[in-house]
C-alpha cells in the first residue's frame, strides 16, 4: 500500500481510503461514523475531501492491532 500523505496546518494528513485501510474498516463505513466511533481521530475536510491525521490513524490502528493480539494470545 502506497500513502499519499498531505502536509497541511502543521500534520499529516490521510484520505479516507488510505485510512480505513490503517483502520482495517471500509472507506463508507469510516465516512458514516468518523463523528462517533472514531470521534477520537482528528479530521478535516479539505477542497470536498475528508482527511484524517496520520498521528491518529497510526495511534488507534496499534491500539487496535495489540487489542486482537491479546485476544489472540
Amino acid at each position: 500500500m502506497s500513502l499519499d500523505l498531505v502536509y497541511l496546518r502543521g500534520s499529516w494528513w490521510l484520505d479516507t481510503q488510505h485510512a480505513a485501510a490503517m483502520l482495517n474498516v471500509s472507506p463508507d463505513s469510516l465516512k458514516r461514523h468518523h463523528s462517533t466511533v472514531f470521534a477520537h481521530i482528528d479530521f478535516m475536510v479539505w477542497h470536498r475531501v475528508l482527511l484524517f491525521s496520520l498521528d491518529d490513524v497510526s495511534r488507534v490502528s496499534a491500539e487496535r492491532l495489540a487489542k486482537i493480539a491479546r485476544r489472540v494470545s
